[in-house]
């Protein structure tokens, strides 16, 4: 495998799978569910298999859901369509996003700051916290066996806690199958 997109091509169109990808992270969904009211405004940063936020918008939340790449956001169009999804896709850079201050309710990612630097996630964080009054992130635990690219950086609990609290983070909760960690931020001004 080569990209992302090669990636996520494994699994488009694949119901079973894209049903259990929902399953598997069960937490981070019932997480921002908590946050949000039918009518609310949901930002997914990183569109992946393009049904993550599936039960958000079932349940009544305008979901606009990003990436950068072109290839992976058709998928996630073919895939939401196939699950009956109304979720919204667009192509825009996570660093700087095209969106005003406080557009949204959550903005949340899963699978997507273990491949930046420290000085990376903060400006990710920073720029998220920008456009919502939540962050909720996922990130994969050490001890996690899905490897996708192999430039994950594989933290403990306790490594992100250390990173992420500083930045304004709730302390996260452990879950999943291959266990991830969630990590809520609330705006702070």
């Amino acid at each position: 495998m080569q990209s992302w997109a090669d990636f996520y091509s494994r699994v488009c169109g694949n119901v079973k799978q894209l049903e259990g990808n929902i399953f598997e992270h069960a937490v981070l969904i019932e997480t921002i569910a908590k946050l949000i009211a039918p009518g609310d405004k949901v930002l997914e940063v990183g569109a992946g298999t393009g049904v993550m936020a599936a039960p958000l918008a079932y349940g009544g939340a305008k979901v606009l859901s990003i990436d950068n790449s072109t290839e992976i956001l058709k998928m996630a169009q073919i895939n939401a369509k196939l699950m009956g999804t109304n979720i919204e896709y667009m192509e825009a850079d996570a660093f700087h996003l095209p969106f005003k201050d406080r557009e949204f309710k959550v903005a949340f990612s899963e699978g997507l700051l273990e491949h930046y630097t420290d000085d990376d996630i903060a400006k990710l964080v920073a720029e998220h916290q920008r456009v919502s009054d939540f962050v909720v992130v996922s990130v994969p635990l050490k001890g996690s066996q899905n490897i996708a690219l192999g430039n994950e950086r594989w933290l403990s609990m306790e490594e992100w806690e250390a990173k992420l609290t500083p930045m304004g983070a709730c302390v996260g909760t452990r879950y999943g199958s291959e266990p991830n960690a969630c990590f809520t931020f609330r705006r702070v001004n």
